[in-house]
C-alpha cells in the first residue's frame, strides 16, 4: 500500500509513520510538506492513500491568488488518481462536518488514539466500510 503523507510539520509525518509501522501490512510512505509538492507527488505515483492535513500550506490551485478551497483540492486530487482514498487530518474535531462536505473519504482528528487511524487504514486497505470515534465511513 503507498501512502502518501501531506502534513507541513515533520514532526507530524514522523509521527504518523511511526504509526503505519503498527500497520499489518507492507506500506511505502512519501512526503508532501505543501500542496505544490501534493500534486506532483500525486502526478507522478497516483498512492493509494493520503493522509491529508486539511491546513496543509502551499501554492494556489488553478485559480492565481487564492488558495484553493477544500472541495476544489478533492476534485483536483480525483482527477490526478481517481481510484485515491482521502483522510482527511485535522487538529480541530469541529473540522469533520466541513471536510465530509468537501468529499475526504475519512475524518481523523490528531487527538484521537492512533489506533483509530490504524483501523481506518486497515479497513481502506480492506476496502470496507468504517465507523469509528470520530472517523468515518472509507467510500
Amino acid at each position: 500500500m503507498r501512502i502518501l503523507l501531506a502534513d507541513a510539520n515533520p514532526k507530524v509525518r514522523a509521527a504518523l509513520r511511526l504509526v503505519l509501522a503498527n500497520l499489518d501490512a507492507v506500506v511505502e510512505t512519501s512526503d508532501s510538506p505543501d500542496i505544490v509538492r501534493l500534486l506532483a507527488e500525486i502526478t507522478a505515483n497516483c498512492p493509494d492513500i493520503v493522509l491529508l492535513d486539511v491546513d496543509l500550506p502551499g501554492a494556489q490551485l488553478p485559480r492565481p491568488a487564492a488558495n484553493p478551497s477544500l472541495a476544489e483540492l478533492m476534485q483536483v486530487l480525483r482527477s490526478l488518481c481517481p481510484a485515491l482514498k482521502i483522510i482527511a487530518l485535522s487538529s480541530s474535531p469541529g473540522a469533520k462536518q466541513a471536510c465530509l462536505q468537501a468529499g475526504v473519504d475519512a475524518f481523523f482528528c490528531k487527538s484521537d488514539p492512533p489506533d483509530e487511524l490504524l483501523d481506518l487504514l486497515a479497513s481502506a486497505l480492506r476496502g470496507k466500510q468504517i465507523s469509528r470515534g470520530r472517523g468515518v465511513s472509507i467510500i
